[in-house]
Parts: structure tokens; C-alpha cells; sequence
């Protein structure tokens, strides 16, 4: 290895003659030199030392990787659960006693529970009461105009006078009235058993002693109509009437839940003294 003391001793350029380190010219052909290299400290590098104190970092790599697949096992885990909402998990126990495993099993389909609305009950039907029944409204097809009674008294001649309960009173239509019609609406349907009429004008004037009568035609037949709410005919039954000023009655059959009754005029007598047809009164008598 090179000392110090070697690397200081240089020589002449020009004859090679050996030089001191304080010859500034060659001793021998007097040759001018360089000044010596100034000696520097040889630098050694410092060996690595390993500290056996130092805290290791291996436990802290080895926690964090447990914590990172401790979450990858969790995550498997529950993974059927986002899979398929359908299916349940149930815990299978191994008989090998071998690592509790998730197994999916199917689930029971509870159906949905359907409440079954009440039964709506139909509100009863109203119905007439047996007995006589009196109308609430009243309507003709053909009604003659008002007169004058043999004392100047004005008369009229509308069709509530046949329910009215007065035998003096009556309807009238000018001519025979073939194929005219009354029709009374009642409150309540009614279940009818009966219907009848005064087939003309039961009166005798008080003043002169005329026959009313006689004066007028007479109804000599008619139809019966039931007809229900809907506007539907139910049954309907004819009537023959005797020439007589008295309520005349007619049994009918099927005459059920009637909400109008409508009297039809098929035939009349023929005119006495004056052309008009009449009917003081009627009757419908519920069963």
C-alpha cells in the first residue's frame, strides 16, 4: 500500500533525479519543480452497525394484513345476502366438526293477507203497508177543460179528483177516451192485491136533479198496469165494468213492488147528453 512518505518523494521531470520534499529545483540539472502535494487524511468507510434494540416492524405488517383478510372473510360472508333477497342463511353444522359453514336454504312464501271486505247488506225494501194505498202524484193523458155547475159554480174536471174521496168529483176526457191513460205514482212500492173505479160521473146535481151520470159516457173495460221503479211493466190485468155508478173492485196477481199503477182506458159507453168520458174515483189496495 502507497504511505504517505513514498507519495511525497517525486522526481526531476527532465533527468529523473530524486527530489526532497523541499527541493523547489532539480539538484542535478537544476530543472524547476512543483511543490509538493499537500498529505490529506485518508477517509476509511464506516462499517454498518445493526441495532438489536431497534423495534421491528414485522408486527405491524402482520396486523394490518390480518385486519385486510379479516374484512375479505366478512365480506365473503355476507355476500349471499345482497346476492339473492329471496333466500335465507341458516348455520349447517359440520358432523366432521370441521368449520361451521352458511348454507342457503329456501324461504317459505307467507302470502299476503287479504282482508275480505264486509258482505254489503242491501238496505230492506220498503214496501206499502196493506190497506189502502193513496197516490202521491197524478197524471191523465187527456184532461177537459173546467165547467160551470147549474148554479154557475165553476168545476173542474183534473185527475186528483179520482182520489180525492168524493164521489161529486171527477176526471173527464172529451169522446170516448179509447186508449187514454191515468197513471197515479205511489210513495212506496207496494205489493197490489186490488184495484178498482167508479166508471163515470156518480153525480146528481143538488139544484136540478140531473143525472150526471146518464149525461156522460161510462167506462166499459180497462187495463191495469204495475209498473216498477226501473219504469218496467210487472203485470198488468183487465177489467170489465158493469154500467153502475158504485166502486167496482178487481182481484190482480203479480201486481209486485209496483211504483206506479197506470189505468188505461179500452172502451166507454156512448155519449148521453154530453160527449165526455168520466171516473169519480179509484182505488188501490195493497197487500
Amino acid at each position: 500500500m502507497e504511505t504517505i512518505d513514498s507519495y511525497a518523494r517525486r522526481k526531476c521531470a527532465l533527468c529523473g533525479t530524486d527530489l526532497d520534499p523541499p527541493d523547489d529545483a532539480c539538484p542535478s540539472c537544476g530543472a524547476g519543480t512543483l511543490p509538493p502535494p499537500v498529505a490529506t487524511e485518508t477517509r476509511y468507510a464506516v462499517p454498518h452497525v445493526v441495532d438489536d434494540d431497534a423495534p421491528s416492524r414485522w408486527p405491524i405488517v402482520l396486523s394490518v394484513l390480518g385486519i385486510v383478510g379479516a374484512l375479505i372473510v366478512i365480506g365473503l360472508a355476507v355476500k349471499p345476502f345482497f346476492d339473492n333477497r329471496n333466500e335465507t342463511v341458516a348455520i349447517v353444522p359440520d358432523p366432521d366438526n370441521s368449520p361451521t359453514t352458511l348454507a342457503p336454504v329456501a324461504v317459505t312464501t307467507i302470502p299476503p293477507v287479504v282482508e275480505t271486505p264486509a258482505p254489503v247488506t242491501a238496505p230492506p225494501v220498503v214496501v206499502a203497508p196493506a190497506g189502502p194505498v193513496v197516490p202521491a202524484l197524478v197524471e191523465a193523458s187527456c184532461t177537459a177543460r173546467g165547467s160551470t155547475d147549474s148554479q154557475g159554480n165553476p168545476i173542474s174536471f183534473r185527475p186528483e179528483n179520482t182520489i180525492d174521496g168524493d164521489l161529486t168529483t171527477t176526471w173527464r176526457c172529451e169522446g170516448d177516451a179509447a186508449g187514454q191513460t191515468i197513471r197515479y205514482a205511489l210513495a212506496v212500492p207496494a205489493n197490489v192485491g186490488r184495484v178498482g173505479m167508479v166508471p163515470g160521473y156518480s153525480k146528481i146535481d143538488e139544484f136540478n136533479g140531473d143525472d150526471r151520470f146518464v149525461e156522460n159516457r161510462r167506462v166499459t173495460s180497462a187495463v191495469w198496469h204495475c209498473i216498477d221503479v226501473t219504469g218496467a211493466e210487472v203485470a198488468s190485468a183487465p177489467q170489465t165494468l158493469a154500467d153502475s155508478p158504485q166502486m167496482q173492485l178487481l182481484d190482480v196477481a203479480g201486481f209486485v213492488g209496483c211504483q206506479v199503477i197506470q189505468l188505461e182506458i179500452t172502451g166507454a159507453t156512448p155519449p148521453g147528453r154530453r160527449d165526455f168520458t168520466a171516473i169519480s174515483e179509484i182505488n188501490v189496495i195493497a197487500i
